[in-house]
């Protein structure tokens, strides 16, 4: 995976948010800053869905393309549809923060919070 092809990535998952290991983890593993890592909140991923205004965390800030992670991929995947349909580029990770080396054997609570809390 080529890190410098993304403008951002955004953590698209609505029952589910990274908690800070889960953030360190998706950066550390694409090689970026903690800082590039977004999360869509539920009503954002909703407006989206809904064929809404464009939230703002899913706008990409130059020509590249937006990586996308959830859970295991189906998700992110979905959204990825959704913005392609805009004409945004935007990939999915694949397997998802469950599918990270780093994080592979570990309980999702471990890194994951209900995205309500």
């Amino acid at each position: 995976m080529n890190r410098d092809s993304y403008d951002a990535v955004v953590w698209t998952h609505g029952s589910f948010a990274p908690k800070w290991e889960g953030v360190e983890a998706i950066a550390s593993a694409l090689g970026i800053d903690t800082d590039s890592v977004r999360v869509a909140r539920l009503g954002e991923l909703q407006a989206l869905m809904d064929g809404g205004e464009l939230p703002r965390v899913f706008a990409p800030q130059s020509r590249r393309k937006i990586l996308l992670v959830c859970m295991v991929g189906g998700t992110s995947m979905m959204v990825a549809e959704t913005l392609a349909a805009r004409g945004i580029t935007a990939d999915s990770l694949r397997g998802g923060i469950r599918g990270l080396p780093s994080l592979r054997g570990r309980p999702p609570l471990d890194y994951l919070r209900s995205a309500i809390e």
